[in-house]
């Protein structure tokens, strides 16, 4: 009855599974390269200048097997042409060499051409005429890359390491190898999105505008956006897992001690930014105020179409150093509830800026705010309280155009000079003024 019937199907089950088991394999006479390992790999194929032709198969794979006899046949006909190669990407350590060409089935043939970063997926039919054709359109585009002064064509310099993918000039994106990834991602006390990609990746290629527009968005929140090529820095990828591109992982602000969080967020710059941003709030960190100590802090943060807020304070004498961080604790307050603003916020202590303070008409004494934009040379000075509604107020003014925004006399905002950072602490007391009699010195005496 039923018992013996899946008794029956168990034993079927097994001896299918013994005969995947033996499955099959390249002999070394056949001609096939066989690799199972991320080094090897590196040495016969990345490294080496000519054209290779890889395979990833399983060895219970049935089209991998039907097509064996076609890619040995290849392997004869471009033996001393081309490098014909098999990976058994079955399990690990195979599993690993091909994950980064995004290997979804069985059997996958990538081409490896004059730019190993640039592998071509073979999309041709499965003979070994196909194949050979492929390979020696590979060769004339490696023969042209070095005709047209393209080096050695291997897409490798002579130290072995693959080339990089360059960062663009003004790129707010940060970008990491194995050497500084401690130094930029783990050290980093602020939150981190690595972004794990490869050059040849479409969805990557699509991603990059999207991750450099957020990037630059995101610099002034104390939020970097990095950038990996996963391909160059192989071990640093498989350490974090990454298996298909582009991976995003997220480092939360503080110490990077626990593993990252897989990024699960949206991929245009509007969402990048708004998943951070919440992220960021969701780890509780306040943001921060920080007092301007020359012009290099405002071009930093105020270019383009932000606009900067820039809060004179009273004089430490004036307000003492808890007067001054709780007007600094309630500027945090604001900042907070306009997260995802163009507002950047700033102090300075009264007094410090003359220049600044005349050309925003800060007449009336301190603490006194104002709403500035570098590009149009243009500023609002707000006269409601210096309360975190007065100044949330105010704000909302400024964005709807329902306060007064005028240029500054003079055309031009003044630069910021340099000032000292303050050290937390209270006004050292004056030493008091000790007159030149209290020394005993008598002006009136002749022998003066």
């Amino acid at each position: 009855g039923m018992g013996t019937t899946l008794a029956l199907v168990l034993a079927f089950a097994a001896a299918l599974d013994a005969a995947a088991a033996q499955g099959f394999s390249y002999s070394k006479k056949s001609g096939v390269v066989t690799i199972d390992d991320s080094t090897t790999f590196r040495e016969e194929v990345l490294n080496f200048p000519g054209v290779s032709i890889v395979e990833f198969y399983a060895p219970w794979c049935g089209h991998c097997k039907s097509f064996k006899p076609e890619y040995q046949k290849a392997a004869k006909m471009l033996d001393g042409v081309a490098k014909v190669v098999a990976v058994d990407a079955s399990e690990q350590p195979g599993q690993s060499v091909a994950a980064p060409y995004g290997v979804q089935g069985f059997p996958t043939v990538v081409i490896f051409g004059a730019d190993k970063t640039k592998p071509i997926p073979y999309e041709g039919p499965r003979t070994a005429d196909g194949l050979s054709d492929a390979a020696l359109k590979a060769v004339r585009g490696v023969v042209k890359a070095r005709k047209g002064g393209g080096g050695s064509g291997s897409g490798s310099g002579s130290s072995g390491e693959r080339p990089r993918r360059k960062p663009t000039t003004a790129s707010a994106v940060v970008p990491v190898v194995t050497e500084d990834f401690e130094e930029k991602v783990l050290n980093e006390e602020g939150l981190v999105l690595v972004e794990f990609f490869a050059p040849w990746c479409g969805h990557c290629k699509a991603l990059a505008p999207e991750w450099e527009a957020a990037a630059e968005e995101l610099k002034d929140h104390d939020i970097t956006l990095a950038a990996v090529d996963a391909t160059a820095e192989e071990a640093l990828a498989q350490q974090y897992g990454v298996r298909g591109y582009p991976t995003i992982k997220i480092f939360p602000p503080g110490g990077k001690t626990a593993p990252p969080m897989d990024y699960q967020g949206p991929r245009e710059t509007a969402g990048i930014v708004a998943y951070a941003l919440q992220i960021q709030e969701q780890s509780g960190v306040e943001p921060t105020i920080p007092q301007v100590l020359g012009q290099a802090d405002i071009d930093k943060k105020c270019s383009g179409k932000r606009i900067c807020i820039l809060a004179v304070l009273p004089h430490i004498l004036d307000s003492g150093a808890d007067g001054r961080n709780a007007y600094i604790g309630m500027l945090i307050e604001v900042a907070k509830a306009n997260r995802g603003s163009p507002f950047r916020f700033f102090w300075t202590e009264g007094g410090s800026q003359p220049d600044i303070e005349t050309a925003f008409e800060m007449s009336f004494g301190f603490p006194a705010l104002a709403a500035f934009s570098l590009q149009k040379n243009a500023f609002a000075l707000q006269r409601g309280s210096f309360t975190k509604d007065g100044i949330s107020n105010f704000l909302l003014g400024v964005l709807s155009g329902r306060e007064k925004v005028g240029p500054v006399s003079g055309g031009a905002i003044p630069r910021f000079a340099d000032g000292v950072a303050w050290d937390g602490e209270d006004a050292a007391a004056e030493e008091e003024e000790i007159s030149l009699e209290d020394l005993g010195l008598d002006f009136d005496s002749p022998e003066l």
